[in-house]
This record gives C-alpha cells, structure tokens and sequence, in this order.
C-alpha cells in the first residue's frame, strides 16, 4: 500500500495501565472493522518466552554460584577450626564457654561474607557505573537490529542501591549459615584433647 498508513504504535506514559488504554482504543475505533488493535506482549510473545527462559538461566547459574560459594566458606572455616584446634583448646582451659566458641566462629564467617561482599560489589560496580555514563552500544555488536518494534541503539544499565544492600546482607547471612557447621564442630572439641592436637 504505498503512500498509505498500515500501522501505527502508540507510546504510553509512564505508570500507564496498558489494558485500559488498549480497551479505550478498540471501544473508538469499533467501527473500523479492518483495524486491529494489539499491545506489545501480544505481538512479541515469542520474545517475551525468550527472556523468561533466560531469567531461568540466570537463577540456575546463582543458585550454583551461591552453592559453590557456601561450600567454600565451610572449607575455609572447616580449615580454620582444624589449624586453630590448640588455641580453642586453650580458650576452653581458660574458661570460655562453647557458647562464646562458637559465636566466635560465627562472627567471623559473617565478617568474611561482608567484607567478601563488600569488595565483590565495589569490583563490580565500577564497570556497571561506567555503563551507566557511556552506554552500551549494540549496533556496534549486533549490527542492525529489528525485532518487530523500535529498540534503543545503546542501552544504559540502573543500578539500584537498595537491592545492592539486600545482596550483601544475603551474603552475610549466607557466609553465616555456612560457618554454623564449623563453629559447632569447633563448640564440641574437648579442651585436653584440643591442647594435645598438633
């Protein structure tokens, strides 16, 4: 049909409830029998199966990530215990309680997971940071792309500080979580027997 309109795309405002404005659209032009009127979810539903898919990816490879990461912890602090068997024995010679042993490790498998967290997150940051001023080309990586509706050319990543927060809270109580272990282990020895280790 050239020199005719064959489709038009309707922007909504931010916070906009797309399913009444569509429903708006098709209640005036309900006349118009050769008009169809779809959002975007509607057209592009092999995308958004996609990206849902991908998302999965995404939490099997942290569920992994953060398996691997309590397993290393509990090594750490298995070790640890193991190398620090005469100076808890001594601890409990001189009178502190399983109790305060096992806080003691506890406190510090917490430490490691924020300080770990805490430099993985500044680590990380910088590159995200850097994206979040420059951008991310994608015609530069893609080339031209066209996947049935307009897309950005360069995309600008957030960073939310909240969830930042939330993740190495997690990860103090994940770091946590995998030093109970130890710091029970360590809450069992017997103060002779801990002072004989060599």
């Amino acid at each position: 049909m050239p020199g005719a309109v064959t489709e038009v795309a309707m922007r909504f405002r931010l916070g906009a409830r797309e399913s009444v404005i569509l429903q708006r659209v098709k209640e005036t032009l309900s006349s118009e029998s050769s008009v169809e009127v779809k959002g975007w979810r509607s057209i592009e539903d092999s995308f958004l199966a996609l990206t849902k898919m991908k998302r999965s990816g995404q939490g099997v490879m942290l569920g992994i990530m953060l398996i691997m990461a309590v397993v290393g912890i509990t090594n750490m602090m298995l070790m640890a215990t193991y190398e620090r068997t005469r100076e808890i024995g001594m601890l409990l010679a001189m009178g502190m309680r399983r109790k305060g042993i096992r806080r003691l490790f506890l406190a510090e498998g917490a430490i490691n997971g924020l300080l770990g967290g805490a430099i993985g997150t500044l680590l990380g940051l910088i590159p995200i940071l850097w994206l979040a001023n420059t951008g991310w080309d994608l015609t530069a990586t893609y080339g031209d792309m066209d996947i049935g509706y307009p897309v950005k050319g360069v995309i600008y990543p957030t960073v939310s500080f909240i969830m930042i927060f939330l993740i190495w809270l997690f990860t103090g109580l994940m770091a946590t979580a995998a030093a109970w272990y130890p710091a029970a282990r360590a809450s069992r020895l017997k103060a002779v027997e801990a002072l004989r280790h060599v």
